[in-house]
């Protein structure tokens, strides 16, 4: 079989109401076990759902990716701490896509920044506004909702504490490798922080509280 007939096996499998997951399972219990890859089949139904039931060959041997934006904002929705990966696995589509469609719905990133004049200059506003990123002020003297103060370099003093550096470069190796010793999820749980310490910050009414 070739490219084209295991799509049009895609369309009646669509036509015929099946999901990917029972597509894949019908094609493969007929034709083989791993015949077709269920992620395959649901670019395809991706395509179909979106009114194109073509069946030419595109490039790179797969079809231009198609996302329901109204699907994806109720994935966002259900999930705030959804991150562009997060979206752009559970839509099997590349993050730049995910990127593109999350601007066209609005939902752009969050800037967090302070008053300094570089960043609320006409110019780096006007430049915010047209990405369409939410910009999310930072009061002045707040490290606790700087994410650089109370994650990164609360962790960095906790690394180089009680180090002696005898010279500049093996300060700069004792940096390097507190970068490179970091787990994956280490800048997103600090990330995920700033949601307790911004609700604290509102519930105070913007006064200051002890951590």
């Amino acid at each position: 079989m070739n490219q084209r007939d295991f799509r049009v096996l895609f369309l009646c499998e669509w036509k015929s109401g099946h999901n990917a997951a029972a597509a894949a399972r019908n094609i493969n219990a007929a034709l083989g076990n791993d015949t077709v890859k269920e992620r395959t089949v649901r670019r395809w139904f991706q395509k179909f759902e979106a009114g194109d039931e073509s069946l030419v060959i595109e490039a790179r041997g797969r079809p231009e990716p198609y996302i329901n934006d109204d699907q994806l904002q109720i994935s966002i929705e259900a999930n705030t701490r959804h991150t562009v990966r997060d979206l752009s696995q559970e839509f099997i589509v590349s993050s730049t896509t995910i990127s593109r469609h999350l601007k066209s719905i609005g939902k752009g990133p969050i800037v967090l920044h302070g008053n300094a004049r570089s960043h609320v200059s006409q110019i780096t506003v006007q430049k915010l506004n047209s990405l369409k990123y939410e910009t999310l002020p930072h009061p002045p003297y707040s490290p606790d909702l700087s994410l650089t103060d109370y994650h990164f370099f609360k962790h960095s003093n906790h690394f180089l504490n009680e180090k002696t550096f005898m010279n500049q470069e093996t300060v700069e190796n004792a940096f390097q490798q507190f970068i490179v010793t970091r787990p994956p999820n280490f800048y997103k749980n600090g990330i995920q922080k700033l949601l307790t310490n911004w609700k604290k910050c509102v519930e105070c009414n913007g006064s200051y509280f002890d951590e």
